[in-house]
């Protein structure tokens, strides 16, 4: 599969930029990588799940999306179809 680029012009005003920043503002994120793969998992209509594995005894959360798992300061936020919450435990089925 051919990835495809867009390139945005550095002037601020033009419309290209101005959607960039819309973008950004939307998705609270200022990396594009992160804001293209969420945009990606969306149009694929990927399954939204995050699941535990097991490295020796600490555990890893992983995520289907990248948009399952964000890390801001010190909350971690999860997303995921397979995740609620019940009496403040997160349970993943």
């Amino acid at each position: 599969m051919k990835k495809k680029k867009i390139i945005f012009s550095s002037s601020g005003g033009t419309p290209a930029m101005k959607l960039l920043m819309c973008l950004i503002e939307h998705f609270g994120e200022a990396e594009i990588g992160h804001i293209a793969a969420q945009i990606a998992a969306t149009c694929r209509n990927t399954v939204i799940k995050v699941w535990l594995t097991f490295d020796s005894e600490t555990p890893e959360l992983h995520g289907s999306t990248a948009k399952c798992i964000n890390v801001n300061g010190s909350t971690l936020a999860l997303e995921g179809e397979n995740l609620f919450v019940k009496d403040n435990i997160i349970y993943i089925e």
